[in-house]
């Protein structure tokens, strides 16, 4: 049996009585799956990401930043040019790595935004300067 098959052997009974299905209501699709926490403070700054100014709650991180710019990833592989985004949101994954501030391969989820920094994808490997 397939999963697709079982997700809906577990949830006919309840689809046949017309309630719906656990957790259905968590999914609804948005303009950005990430929003403000209403507790947080009002406090904003303000980060170039790609030459687009955004304004962050202060205390925010770089990748945060980068989320909330909207775009779909960070960083380009090296060989093989697949795009990546912030994952683990914990700084071990690597895939947050970015150029802030004019350096490459910073990690951007342990990076605390600044007033005024630059934050930009990181599109495959760097060039070497000899």
């Amino acid at each position: 049996m397939t999963l697709a098959a079982a997700h809906a052997n577990l949830f006919a009974p309840m689809v046949a009585a017309g309630r719906s299905i656990p957790g259905s209501t968590l999914f609804r699709q948005s303009a950005s799956m990430f929003r403000r926490r209403p507790d947080a403070g009002s406090a904003t700054i303000s980060v170039i990401v790609e030459g687009r100014t955004i304004l962050v709650p202060a205390g925010a991180w770089a990748a945060a930043a980068v989320l909330a710019a909207g775009l779909r990833s960070i960083r380009e592989t090296p060989v093989e040019g697949r795009e990546r985004a912030p994952y683990c949101m914990m700084g071990i994954c690597f895939d947050c790595l970015a150029e802030i501030d004019c350096v490459p391969n910073r990690r951007s989820r342990i990076v605390e935004a600044r007033r005024g920094m630059r934050i930009r994808r990181q599109i495959r490997a760097r060039e070497i300067e000899r």
